[in-house]
């Protein structure tokens, strides 16, 4: 029951809303993508402490200090993106859906609001990194992280602000908005300076940010054949993903909302089309036996281990690695994991 004490104050804001539920029904809907992020950023780090520990336990276990310094920032830049998707939203809905205006968060609680939604995963981070590293780490990794997602925050002013101030590529960006939105400007284009309206600059600087470490970890962490390669945690990974996820996916459902279209149906249809014309299915030719002496052959083969580690190695060039999975069951997990 402690679980959903969390709930009540939901639930309390929701009452206090109901005289006015038309117009906090059409936010919830609009703010949807936002919404669900930032649920999954403040439930992922509880999901895998506490409730799947044996699925999601070891994404926070993380091996070096470095790691738990990019984790922390990569969780600053996750929750940046989820505000600042959900501050478009709150201040161009109005002019773009007709709705009534409602709060504006300034920059300043839009930055506030994205390092409390990192904070619980920095906190369990930190904490169950203790399998791996000691408390000098831990401590290094957290301050060098706070410090360079407190950076990241930065570097997003300092970008926004350059776009503003340079009036070629505002009307460049104005002049790609136009054409895109050529059917309703309204909540892009602010109709009284011909600029770009509030947050999309925030937005597009940090796309920029987002698209520049999204390729730098790409090509820095490609998997090699080599021994002691530097690993990026799978978390950044996850944490990567839910960045680029909200700030494309909340850009599209701001557009299409306005016609009427789900972006989840996009999202199917593309997917549908990427797996006809990439062609991502494998096959493996199997060849029957041609008579006995092929069945003794490989009957006497296989009862000597040795010999077909060999086999299963002789290929390879230089140090050879053999992989062996043990994999925890029951049946299901033990299935999931090794595949």
């Amino acid at each position: 029951m402690k679980k959903f004490i969390w709930f009540l104050p939901v639930l309390a804001v929701l009452a206090t809303w109901l005289p006015n539920s038309d117009a906090v029904w059409k936010y919830l809907f609009f703010l949807r993508l936002p919404i669900l992020m930032g649920l999954f950023l403040l439930l992922l780090p509880k999901l895998a402490k506490d409730w799947l520990p044996a699925m999601l336990k070891n994404l926070f276990v993380l091996r070096s200090k470095w790691q738990l310094a990019v984790v922390i920032v990569s969780a600053i830049g996750a929750g940046t993106s989820v505000i600042s998707v959900a501050a478009i939203i709150l201040d161009n809905a109005p002019a773009r859906f007709g709705v009534p205006p409602t709060i504006e968060i300034s920059e300043f609680w839009q930055y506030g609001i994205a390092i409390a939604l990192s904070l619980y995963i920095c906190i369990i981070a930190f904490d169950l990194s203790q399998e791996k590293l000691n408390n000098k780490e831990r401590r290094w990794g957290a301050f060098v992280g706070a410090v360079l997602g407190i950076g990241l925050l930065f570097v997003i002013s300092f970008i926004r602000d350059w776009l503003s101030s340079n009036a070629f590529l505002k009307k460049i960006l104005a002049n790609i908005v136009s054409f895109v939105g050529k059917h309703n400007t309204f909540g892009y284009i602010n109709p009284q300076t011909g600029e770009l309206s509030g947050g999309h600059l925030t937005a597009i600087a940090y796309l920029l940010i987002g698209v520049v470490i999204y390729i730098t970890v790409g090509l820095r962490f490609n998997p090699k054949s080599e021994t002691n390669r530097p690993e990026a945690p799978a978390l950044l990974y996850v944490l990567l993903i839910i960045s680029m996820v909200t700030l494309f996916y909340g850009g599209a459902t701001f557009y299409f909302d306005y016609f009427r279209i789900p972006v989840l149906i996009l999202f199917i249809a593309f997917s549908a089309i990427s797996y006809i014309a990439f062609d991502v299915n494998h096959f493996f030719q199997i060849n029957k036996f041609k008579d006995s002496e092929d069945k003794k052959r490989d009957n006497r083969d296989s009862t000597n281990f040795q010999e077909l580690l060999e086999k299963r190695l002789q290929h390879q060039e230089g140090e050879r690695t053999l992989v062996i999975i043990c994999a925890s069951g029951g049946g299901i997990q033990a299935a999931g994991w090794t595949v």
